[in-house]
């Protein structure tokens, strides 16, 4: 069964020297608004009536390849990131508007994700609409396979099917759709083998048999991979502010350490609220590190799967994005910590 993930935002507003602070809102990620859930509604026919495609995509092509065929057509990547599920990440992101992340686990490309308005797709397009994408697939609610002796059923919600609908492509190969429901725009996709779905256990999964184990991490590969999360979340953050025409955000060390700090104390204090125990908020937090700003917002989330997965959830949520897409933001800091994450956002004084 999937865990349950969970957001929360909050957002400051300052004139003068007068705090106006909007009371925290912490939801659930299982929880959408009535107009997602009457969209939904809407599209279950189309749903049905749908046809599927081989799904030939640029991206498809690389599961399975060796890792020196990734080298010869891409290149170095600008970083090597480290995950939870066993596979290094290679993170290409040098092109404007293109963010492509290749999952390798002994020396094969075992998953990719990718977003960005130039991302090659074939037939689709990021910015396509929900009706579009349905034109060459179908969403199916049930989708069951066998790896070895084992059975699996992975379960959608209406909820998955709307924001991150799974097709099966192939022997052992899935296809995810990222949607942003808000705006009805198709805006990232996921590649992956049966064994990374099913370590990553995004959906509920019904098995006879076993799940592929993930590995315990120690305390010094958990903070590698958190350390790199935080990096992909600001990185994938800016390709989508990007999408929508809005500015880059410039990373800010003195902002991403108040953030990894409350992600922490969330995790250590097993609460989740952009208020500690001790009632300080946001406001008080960049006070007490003497940041100056002019406006100042917090999106906050637990038990995602990366951070793909992470952006995409605030990005569907109408509070969240408001920050993520805000217009006058200038800096960003990302603290991960554990499956807690803040992301705190500035205008800075000039």
């Amino acid at each position: 069964m999937k865990n349950l993930k969970r957001l929360g935002i909050i957002f400051i507003l300052i004139f003068s020297i007068y705090f106006v602070l909007k009371n925290p809102e912490v939801m659930e990620r299982e929880t959408s608004n009535v107009n997602q859930k009457e969209m939904l509604l809407e599209k279950k026919q189309q749903i049905e009536t749908s046809h599927k495609s081989d799904l030939d995509t640029h991206l498809n092509k690389w599961l399975g390849k060796h890792v020196d065929e990734l080298y010869e057509e891409f290149g170095d990547p600008s970083r090597k990131d480290v995950t939870k599920y066993g596979y290094n990440a290679y993170v290409y992101n040098e092109k404007q508007n293109e963010y492509i992340v290749f999952g390798i686990d002994n020396e094969e490309i075992v998953t990719v994700f990718g977003t960005g308005l130039n991302l090659s797709l074939n037939m689709f397009s990021i910015g396509d609409s929900y009706e579009q994408i349905l034109e060459h697939v179908a969403f199916e609610e049930k989708i069951s396979f066998r790896k070895g002796t084992s059975t699996y059923t992975i379960e959608l919600t209406d909820d998955d099917i709307l924001q991150h609908p799974l097709v099966k492509i192939g022997q052992g190969k899935f296809m995810q759709f990222y949607f942003d429901t808000i705006a009805d725009q198709f805006i990232g996709v996921r590649y992956m083998t049966s064994d990374i779905l099913l370590k990553q256990r995004n959906f509920n999964i019904v098995y006879r048999g076993k799940l592929p184990k993930t590995k315990e991490l120690t305390d010094k590969e958990q903070h590698a991979v958190d350390n790199d999360a935080e990096q992909q979340i600001m990185d994938i953050t800016n390709t989508i502010r990007e999408i929508y025409n809005k500015n880059p955000l410039q990373p800010s060390d003195s902002v991403r350490d108040i953030a990894y700090l409350h992600s922490q104390d969330m995790f250590n204090e097993q609460y989740f609220s952009h208020e500690n125990k001790q009632g300080e908020s946001l406001s008080d937090r960049l006070t007490e590190k003497g940041i100056s700003y002019q406006l100042a917002g917090e999106n906050i989330a637990a038990n995602y799967v990366d951070a793909l997965a992470v952006v995409i959830g605030w990005l569907n949520s109408e509070g969240h994005r408001e920050s993520l897409l805000h217009d006058e933001f200038t800096h960003i800091g990302v603290g991960v910590y554990q499956e807690y994450y803040t992301q705190n956002f500035i205008k800075q004084i000039n």
